[in-house]
């Protein structure tokens, strides 16, 4: 079966072969493509046909380095069988001339490839797989692997994630699988009525203002309304946000329809103590009637003075994801840490985790962890907060370089050490 040079490919072609291999990423969609052009990025789609049908193929971005150069990038790497060592050195080699054809200093790949399999903690499973060949092999093509990184490096794609598996699995088992704490924070959700909808994109402010609060609050950097706004216009029906919320009409009505059940269970009680004075189960049952209907009370009084400070509606988190291939991505979000009783997060990651299941993605992938599990490393809140829904943690390959004119790259290299060595 013979194998055509690295030829350039039609967006619909690349689209085609991209959107249902398995290492589908949101980062090697067109729809990433035409957002690298808005930025002023070259964009090709490039790759190899094997007997007339495409074997391999890449999303392939450019731009000006200092001087004539270009750097090289293909988001989230290659996509082929990397077992396939022919097809994995044809790939690598074509790739390499074509950017050099084209003035490339360097080519870097972050392939949407799991290294090595871990647990729901982290752990690495005893016996898992591990795909250590495959950094061999890119190494023997030519790319230098960048490690092992673990931390959040805001400069690179994320190495580690965590994914919630979604196949042959029913709502009752996913709220089964997930531990004592998250299942009862999704069913108090459930039972405060707090609701989920989407955003229009003229209400994209609504969770930019939620993530900005969320990162003045923890201290990271934020991202402009145009960033969301430039994710919905790019990635179309693939790009949406969710609001999740507290409807106070509903939420009052909820709470006197406890308030009457437990005035109901205050008469039942009085009146088995008026025929039985002594009854242990009605004086208990009182006693129970009471102190529920003493925290109702409070809960509406906490009701009414948000509905004075909000209106019928409060915020509590908001969250941009990617729905492509077969998962959906959680990419951004925040929440409200004023109303975190409330626990808005768990309501929006319930009501997406339902949607993955319902439109038939195969994952629902809450994206970024820093890859350390202690609870005083870097992270560990956000990583718990996911692991809570019995995700499991996924490590992919790295970031990989390949120089391209080796001299000038070397030249850049240090230039760039001294670069930096001057602004420290």
């Amino acid at each position: 079966m013979a194998l055509s040079a690295l030829l350039e490919l039609s967006e619909k072609e690349y689209d085609a072969f991209a959107s249902v291999h398995p290492y589908a990423n949101f980062l090697n969609s067109i729809y990433s493509g035409r957002k690298f052009a808005l930025r002023g990025w070259d964009v090709h789609y490039v790759g190899i046909r094997r007997d007339g049908e495409i074997a391999a193929a890449t999303l392939l971005v450019s731009v000006k380095l200092h001087g004539s150069y270009r750097y090289y990038y293909a988001p989230r790497g290659f996509l082929l069988d990397y077992a396939d060592h022919e097809l994995l050195q044809a790939m690598c080699q074509g790739v390499k001339q074509f950017a050099k054809e084209r003035n490339g200093l360097y080519l870097k790949i972050d392939p949407y490839v799991p290294y090595q399999e871990h647990d729901q903690d982290g752990k690495v499973v005893e016996d898992g797989f591990c795909n250590q060949k495959i950094v061999d092999d890119l190494q023997a093509c030519g790319f230098a692997h960048q490690g092992f990184a673990r931390g959040y490096d805001m400069a690179n794609q994320c190495r580690w994630m965590s994914v919630l598996d979604l196949r042959e699995k029913s709502e009752a088992q996913l709220l089964k699988q997930m531990n004592a704490q998250t299942r009862q924070n999704v069913k108090n959700t459930i039972k405060n009525g707090i609701r989920v909808r989407e955003l229009a994109y003229d209400e994209l402010d609504i969770l930019y203002d939620i993530v900005n609060r969320t990162g003045e609050r923890r201290g990271f950097e934020y991202l402009p309304l145009s960033y969301y706004q430039q994710q919905l216009e790019t990635f179309g029906e693939h790009a949406k946000a969710y609001l999740s919320y507290l409807d106070l009409d509903d939420y009052m009505a909820r709470i006197h329809e406890e308030q009457e059940r437990e005035e109901k269970n205050v008469e039942t009680a009085q009146e088995g103590l008026r025929e039985n004075p002594h009854s242990k189960n009605s004086t208990n049952r009182l006693k129970s009637a009471r102190s529920h209907l003493e925290a109702l009370k409070k809960r509406e009084d906490e009701a009414l003075k948000l509905r004075e400070e909000c209106g019928s509606c409060v915020y509590l988190a908001a969250a941009l994801f990617l729905f492509y291939g077969k998962e959906i991505v959680y990419l951004t979000s925040g929440s409200n840490d004023q109303y975190k009783k409330f626990k808005g997060p768990y309501a929006l990651q319930w009501e997406m985790i339902r949607m993955a299941l319902d439109q038939g993605y195969d994952y629902y992938n809450f994206y970024g962890i820093s890859g350390l599990f202690e609870k005083d490393e870097d992270g560990f809140g956000v990583f718990d907060f996911k692991r809570g829904f019995h995700a499991d943690v996924v490590e992919l390959l790295g970031d990989f370089i390949m120089p391209i004119h080796a001299f000038a790259y070397r030249n850049y290299l240090r230039l760039q050490k001294l670069r930096n060595k001057i602004k420290g």
